[in-house]
Order: C-alpha cells, then sequence, then structure tokens
C-alpha cells in the first residue's frame, strides 16, 4: 500500500496502465486515496466500512498493480517511450525553421498525446 507521496504517484502511474484490471471497487478506493487524497478511516466511513477493510481493499488493488509491473515492465517501458519522444521533441524544437520540423513536431506531438 503506498505510504507516503512518492508511492502514491508511483502508484498512480501503475494505475494508469493496470487500473482497468483492478475491480470497481478497488479503483474506487484507491481513487479515493491516490488522487483525493482521503485517509483510510474517511474512505471506510464513507463506505461503511472498517478502516481494516478499506486497507485490504487498497492493499490487494496496489499489489495486483505492483505484480502486474514485475510481471511485464509495461509501465517502466512507457515512461522511457514517454522520456524519449520529449527529448526527441526538444532536439526537433532545436531545428532550423521548415516545413518538415513543423510536421516532425506535429507527429511527436500526436505521439505523444497518444502514449
Amino acid at each position: 500500500m503506498p505510504r507516503d507521496t512518492f508511492d502514491k504517484v508511483k502508484t498512480s502511474a501503475l494505475y494508469d496502465v493496470f487500473g482497468g484490471t483492478l475491480t470497481a471497487k478497488q479503483r474506487e478506493f484507491l481513487e479515493l486515496y491516490c488522487f483525493d487524497d482521503l485517509s483510510l478511516s474517511e474512505i471506510a466511513e464513507n463506505a461503511s466500512i472498517t478502516a481494516s477493510g478499506a486497507h485490504d481493499i487498497v492493499s490487494r488493488a496496489t499489489a495486483k498493480l505492483r505484480r502486474l509491473e514485475r510481471e511485464t515492465g509495461v509501465a517502466e517501458k512507457l515512461g522511457r517511450l514517454r522520456s524519449g519522444l520529449a527529448d526527441a521533441a526538444a532536439l526537433a524544437d532545436g531545428l532550423p525553421d521548415s516545413r518538415e520540423r513543423g510536421l516532425l513536431i506535429k507527429l511527436l506531438s500526436e505521439v505523444s498525446d497518444g502514449v
């Protein structure tokens, strides 16, 4: 389970990639915990369950996201791809003004938006 802000950011990145594999309840609780910054007690109170129950749901969801990343490495690869695209866009920005430069920047932007 995410313990601090850095952990929540990492979990959020995994959620972006693998969130669709979670149950609706796991998605809801993880969103409340990571994105809305609610405490487990607040989540539990809103869902009329115990804090321990909320903890279990968030922990299982987080464990699943981490397991999927360990098995596939997709989130890490996606991060490297995004970084490479940003580097390429920065290089393209430094090219002299031309039609080709404009097309390259447009293409890199479109690809980046899709990743």
